[in-house]
């Protein structure tokens, strides 16, 4: 069989990226992608440190925390946000930008940061830039791979059972 794989230069970024001919091609460059993109791996250490700086104010400054309630709620999202863009659930990113649009839009009605204590603030900022990472070239690259790769593996597994079920 000729196992060829055909190379094309994107116009955005002047980039080759390889367009395989069949499935046996998209294994072998499934198997190079495979590897979780730096980004993604900082925007979940972020994450993850995000969750831990909210624990630590917590125990340390316990009479600048507001909300006990919304504390605990925050420190589970980033966890959670983590875990899952771990297993590279592409849908996380959209909902970290919701988040930082409700940040900001929260920001705007209440006009007045100074309230908010630096754990507060330094975990919302932190989330800014985890979500901006999470949106460069080479994460959404790897977002969509994992996507495209879980679909594939879906309409394989229906077209065995279609077959045994025939």
């Amino acid at each position: 069989m000729n196992r060829r794989i055909l190379y094309r230069t994107t116009q955005r970024t002047g980039c080759d990226y390889a367009v395989p001919e069949s499935l046996d091609e998209t294994m072998n460059l499934a198997e190079k992608s495979s590897e979780r993109p730096l980004p993604v791996t900082i925007a979940i250490g972020i994450l993850t440190f995000n969750a831990a700086l909210m624990l630590i104010w917590w125990a340390v400054q316990p009479d600048q925390i507001v909300s006990n309630g919304s504390q605990v709620f925050f420190v589970v999202l980033w966890l959670m946000m983590a875990g899952l863009l771990y297993i590279g659930s592409g849908w996380v990113r959209y909902a970290a930008i919701v988040l930082v649009l409700l940040f900001v839009f929260a920001w705007y009605n209440t006009g007045d940061t100074n309230t908010d204590n630096v754990g507060t603030i330094s975990a919302k900022i932190l989330a800014v830039i985890a979500t901006a990472l999470l949106f460069l070239p080479q994460s959404h690259r790897w977002f969509r791979w994992v996507y495209r790769t879980e679909h594939e593996k879906e309409r394989e597994e229906a077209d065995k059972r279609k077959a045994q079920a025939s």
